[in-house]
């Protein structure tokens, strides 16, 4: 892939924003079908902020962008599209219905706050500002020294002229600059004339209804803004950097209050008209009290540029937007930051599909690189907060190349393990490709300048004499022809080994942002700012065909590897497809975002992707034209992969930083779990394997009813709790789709639950409970989650309390289960008895420093039957107090049942099990599920638990694993999730695969026991935790299976949010 800086190409497409978003509309969801939303959040600064109804913030940006939040959760409900300018000002109807944003290209538009779509775009005039007049019309005054009313329920009907303000100041500079509707008046501020005498005047009038109006004359300063207060008692108006309060009835001065600042920004009353809050600094804002003129406090957002300012209705929070586009919001009375409204993307920028069976690489501008395999696999690469304008796969697929603007790094394909990384930066990066061989990359330079950059000896050269800045680079498919964009609108081929000149392309008249040669040679297609794509000889430079689009700004270009199609994106979010015979255009995908800026063709040509300017990635079917899945990145390397019929896998956290929106609710992606996770959906996707959902299976999942509210009544927020039992009350509310049960965790762990699975839905129906659980000196974190009767579970309420005391020291408790021997000799192992005898002397070494003692209990072969370790389980659950720890290590044979009701679990295979592939309930009840493990995990009360499983399918059923993988691997990982255990398994096709005699143990179980060793000590504090502990075992066991060349195992890991420590480094 050859493509503009990314950065240069995000600055040209906001240039053309003006000409291309006013035809751009969001299109809203289906009546009564949920809406995936990413958390986009704002890039640039955020110029505008409003209340909306009780628990709602609206915010506009630089770039024209307005968005709804949930300030109690800080989730993005909904973007409003139409705007390309500087939001100046946002305001809903007092109704709620409706939303207007004015930007500062003189436009209004207004939409349905509920579904997103607009209603009305005004443009027909300059205006200045506006307010709502009651809930259906608009008051809008011109720049021309007009003032208008428009409806918003009669979106046809055209404004009416309701008066002009040349009767108040005559001057022809007067201007209106605020206006603002409290109950039923509209207040103006009119300036005007004087600017070299310093005279303004203040009008304030009610015009709408009576022709009563009042003036007030302001002789001394320049008056920089309006507020007045919500009961309509008070109007303020900032001069000179004091604010003077105005009795708005009787129009004469009540008080100035003096804030030191030469200028005032903005300024904002609270509902009461008693505090304002004042913008005093670049990222502070004072709190002053207008009745005794004294200053309550200061916000701070530290380092950030303030840029909007608002105080909730309720005077709960101040809110300040900042010019790198986040929002924060402060507790009114104790000025603390209280919470963040930000975008949560790592804003997926490039990718590249390598290898036979289409594996996908992305890479992203803010950090981190994750690769996609067809075996459902995701790799997971840090790279330590550093971005890349660029991610390339090789074409030996052997090496993904990541480069910036300070150096390349080369990592190994299989393994994502770092293979090299530049001393030499390369500069500002244009443009940048590999050759056919992947023996060299080639980066287009601004200083008229190739560099190339050899893979294997890790050194640079430069080329240089070019004719101009080089924004292009793309190379012939046998590598002897380089094709070069340069800053004249010049396309040039050179022959790759001498650089000379063989032929020169000048039809596009402006900059070439991408061009791509066919498979063959043959032909050369290249994309502009001027809406085409020029098709051309790649022999001679001949034109062949000028394809023309709807959007102006072209900026990809791809042959698919077949040769047959050819991918086309541009500014407005549209993809398209056409056949390359008769160049007909074959699918067309539009509203998809902004603009699309990276498309890419799957190795086998079925699919096509391309990344938004929301930050995701989006996969098509070229031959159905229908979506397949979308790639959204956050935070350093978590990602989630989503299908349009409601079906995902995702990192652990990635699942939470996705949510559903319907109406105003949110909905985390993670609240689908037990309906729609599927592990490995994106390998099935990849591979072209996976089985579609019929239409009402889709629609069933879709059409659902809320979860249920839930909420702690006591204690209080704050309250002084002690030591030991507490009781938690809870009150959760059925909003339509019943209440299946109610979770209560402390510190993460699973501590308390009740079911009602025979409790008929009733929306409203109010459910009481009381939760007794133990809460230890220290810091205990409540989380309670509820569920409606179809599994969908509530957004997670929690809340932190603080118990005083010494907290007492922990006991050590194990139980290791390691079988070697079977009833059925077919499935005997060797190491699974040492490899648990290593790992639990291991922990008791490491813990030694730390805990008060260890219970070990361990069993073995004939011994390993289910009444010995049930009865192991139950001596914990009797002994352990919260402050402990429990380990519970397995290593042995386990297996996937779905049972004859459909309902699968997971089961450790024991001696006496005979037959391990059967749904025979008498023999499956001879081993031990994973809901009975819950089950004992609940009643253990130690808050850190950490369950290892090292197991393996027998001999010969590499089948039957392949079948029962995804359903195995979801049943593993709802144990750790619905527990609060920290879950580390590995899961092998067979005892080969397992055990190795070269290392004496099983391949996990060794690299847990390297690990243990402290090698897994990455930030080298002395202290091993269970994190860092998974980090190294599974980049060990890669690195094994490597050396040894073994059938690949895959570990998978649950990791909770308090970690804790398995070992201290001596």
């Amino acid at each position: 892939m050859s493509l503009l800086h990314p950065v240069a190409l995000l600055l040209k497409v906001l240039l053309f924003m003006a000409a291309i978003l006013p035809g751009f509309q969001k299109v809203s969801a289906q009546e009564g079908m949920p809406e995936l939303v990413p958390q986009s959040g704002h890039a640039p600064a955020v110029s505008a902020l409003a209340p909306f109804k009780d628990i709602y913030i609206l915010s506009g940006d630089l770039l024209g962008n307005v968005i709804l939040w949930n300030a109690e959760t800080g989730r993005q409900i909904r973007n409003f599209s139409g705007h390309n300018r500087k939001i100046k000002k946002i305001a809903a109807s007092p109704d709620g219905e409706t939303i207007a944003a004015l930007s500062e290209d003189g436009s209004v538009v207004i939409w349905k706050a509920l579904s997103g779509d607009r209603v009305r775009l005004i443009n027909t005039a300059e205006l200045a500002d506006f307010a709502f007049a009651g809930d259906t019309s608009l008051i809008l005054a011109t720049a021309e020294r007009q003032v208008y009313s428009i409806s918003i329920s009669r979106p046809d009907e055209p404004m009416k002229h309701l008066f002009s303000y040349f009767s108040l100041i005559s001057s022809e500079r007067t201007l209106i600059s605020s206006v603002f509707s409290v109950k039923d008046s509209t207040w103006f501020l009119i300036t005007g004339p004087g600017f070299e005498s310093k005279v303004y005047q203040l009008a304030v009038s009610n015009f709408l209804n009576s022709n009563s109006k009042r003036t007030y004359d302001i002789n001394d300063g320049i008056p920089g803004g309006l507020a007045i207060s919500a009961d309509e008692r008070y109007a303020g108006l900032s001069l000179n950097g004091n604010i003077h309060i105005l009795d708005a009835a009787e129009g004469r001065l009540l008080t100035t209050i003096e804030t030191g600042n030469d200028t005032i920004y903005r300024f904002e009353f609270s509902a009461d008209g008693v505090y304002l809050a004042v913008q005093q600094s670049d990222s502070s804002a004072g709190i002053w009290n207008q009745i005794t003129q004294k200053s309550t406090g200061v916000v701070t957002a530290p380092g950030r540029f303030l840029t909007s300012l608002m105080i909730s209705p309720d005077r709960k929070y101040v809110y300040t937007g900042s010019g790198n586009g986040e929002i924060f919001q402060f507790d009114f009375k104790s000025r603390r930051k209280t919470r963040e409204f930000k975008s949560n993307l790592r804003y997926l920028t490039a990718m590249d599909f390598f290898g036979k069976e289409n594996t996908l690489v992305t890479g992203s501008l803010i950090q981190g690189v994750n690769i996609f395999r067809s075996d459902g696999r995701v790799t997971e690469i840090p790279t330590d907060g550093e971005g890349f304008l660029y991610t390339l796969a090789s074409p030996d697929e052997k090496t993904i190349a990541g480069i910036n603007e300070k150096r390349i790094v080369l990592w190994e394909a299989e393994t994502g393990r770092e293979i090299s990384r530049t001393d030499k930066p390369p500069g500002m990066v244009n443009s940048a490709v590999f050759s056919p061989d992947g023996s060299v990359v080639y980066i287009a330079l601004p200083d008229s300048a190739l560099l190339i950059y050899s893979t294997a000896k890790k050194e640079f050269t430069k080329q240089k004499g070019f004719a101009g800045e080089i924004f292009n680079v793309s190379v012939s498919p046998d590598g002897k022809k380089l094709a070069l964009a340069d800053r004249w609108y010049s396309f040039t081929v050179y022959n790759a080994e001498t650089y000379d000149s063989l032929f020169s392309l000048h039809s596009h008249g402006s900059v070439i942002y991408s061009s791509a040669w066919s498979p063959d040679g043959e032909l050369i297609a290249t994309t502009a700012e001027d809406s085409c794509v020029y098709i051309w000889n790649g022999r001679t430079g001949g034109l062949i065909r000028k394809i023309t689009t709807s959007y102006q700004v072209v900026t990809d270009v791809r042959f698919s590897p077949d040769g047959t199609k050819l991918g086309v994106a541009a500014v407005g979010g549209a993809v398209y497809l056409y056949e390359t015979s008769e160049w007909k255009l074959l699918h067309r995908h539009d509203n998809t975002g902004v603009y699309i800026a990276f498309i890419a063709f799957s190795p086998d040509s079925r699919l096509i992707a391309g990344t938004t300017a929301t930050g995701q990635l989006r996969i098509w079917n070229t031959l159905t034209g229908k979506e397949e899945f979308s790639v959204s990145g956050f935070n350093k390397t978590d990602w989630a992969v989503t299908l349009p019929d409601g079906r995902f896998d995702a990192s652990q956290e990635g699942m939470k930083l996705l949510h559903f929106v319907k109406g105003y609710d949110v909905i985390p992606l993670e609240s689908f779990f037990n309906e729609n996770y599927y592990p490995s959906i994106s390998g099935e996707a990849l591979r072209g394997s996976l089985i579609p959902l019929r239409d009402e299976e889709i629609k069933e999942k879709f059409l659902f009813k809320l979860p249920p509210d839930i909420k702690i009544t006591s204690p209080k927020r704050g309250a002084k709790l002690k030591s030991g039992k507490n009781l938690i009350d809870i009150e959760t509310v059925d909003r339509g789709g019943g209440i299946r049960w109610v979770r209560l965790f402390v510190n993460d762990k699973l501590a308390a639950e009740q079911e009602f699975s025979s409790r008929a839905a009733k929306e409203g129906d109010t459910l009481s409970l009381v939760f007794e659980t133990e809460l230890l000196p220290d810091t205990n974190r409540i989380t309670l989650i509820a569920a409606s009767l179809n599994g969908i579970e509530s957004m997670p309420v929690t809340e932190s309390w603080h118990v005083q005391g010494s907290l007492p020291r922990s006991k050590l408790y194990i139980v290791g289960i390691g079988v070697n021997e079977y009833i059925n000799p077919a499935y005997d192992l060797k190491n699974a008895v040492s490899d648990i005898r290593i790992l639990s002397e291991k922990f008791k070494e490491g813990t030694s420093g730390f805990t008060a003692g260890v219970s070990e209990r361990l069993i073995f072969n004939s011994d390993a039957s289910r009444e010995e370790i049930l009865s192991a389980l139950d001596s914990v659950a009797a002994l352990a107090r919260p402050q402990d720890i429990f380990l519970l290590l397995y290593s042995g044979h386990g297996v996937f049942s779905a049972g004859k009701s459909g309902e699968g679990d997971f089961y450790f295979v024991l001696h006496d099990m005979e037959n391990m592939y059967t749904s025979d309930s008498a023999s499956l009840a001879r081993g031990i599920s994973a809901s009975e493990l819950r089950e004992y995990s609940k009643r253990i009360s130690a808050n850190k638990q950490l369950l290892i499983i090292d197991a393996c399918q027998a001999g010969g059923a590499v089948e039957v694993f392949a079948m029962r993988g995804v359903a195995e691997e979801k049943a593993i990982q709802s144990l750790a999730r619905s527990s609060g255990m920290f879950l580390l398994a590995s899961s092998a096709r067979n005892s080969a695969a397992k055990e190795l005699p070269a290392l004496g143990m099983g391949i996990y179980s060794y690299a847990l026991s390297e690990a243990l060793n402290c090698m897994g000590d990455f930030d080298k504090d002395g202290v091993l935790l269970v994190k860092e502990m998974e980090f190294y075992a599974r980049r060990k066991l890669e690195e094994v299976q490597k050396k040894y060349k073994l059938t690949p195992q895959y570990p998978m890991s649950w990791m909770m949010y308090q970690d804790f420590p398995v070992s201290v480094c001596k």
